[in-house]
């Protein structure tokens, strides 16, 4: 799943993309175990090890 966004900066606008991945059953729900948040200057990516 991914989401797609433009972000407004003094340079104009940017565009942004959140992906969702890696989902695994917790409780019965599904949940993404790994989140990338992308953008020109930067890819950061989130990867969950366990939920709670």
């Amino acid at each position: 799943m991914a989401r797609e966004s433009e972000k407004l900066t003094p340079l104009g606008l940017l565009a942004e993309r959140q992906e969702l991945s890696d989902y695994r059953e917790v409780a019965g729900i599904k949940q993404p175990f790994r989140v990338e948040w992308l953008r020109a200057d930067y890819h950061v990516t989130f990867d969950v090890t366990a939920i709670r």
